[in-house]
Parts: C-alpha cells; structure tokens; sequence
C-alpha cells in the first residue's frame, strides 16, 4: 500500500520519537511505501534540510 503522512513537526533523525517518523518506520517495516511531507524552515536546524 501506497501512504502519504503529511505532518506539522516534519519527519526528521534529530526527533525519533516524533509520532510521524514513528508511525512511517511501523508501517515501512510491515511492508508498506511510505512517503512524509512536513514543512520546511531554515531558521530551525532541525528543519533546515530537505532530504529525499
């Protein structure tokens, strides 16, 4: 299954245990395409980065 998680705080290594990035490695590990969206901000270091 194809899932899209679109969140506030972004989905980023510095925060493991954001509930997004949690959720996306749950469903990552029973198989399922995931792909997150958070939003962007180059004043906050842990959001500064785009990553594919």
């Amino acid at each position: 299954m194809n899932i899209l998680i679109v969140g506030l705080g972004g989905v980023t290594r510095a925060f493991r245990h954001w509930p997004e990035r949690v959720l996306a490695l749950a469903l990552v590990r029973r198989g399922h395409a995931v792909r997150a969206i958070g939003p962007r901000d180059p004043t906050r270091p842990a959001l500064a980065n785009r990553t594919k």
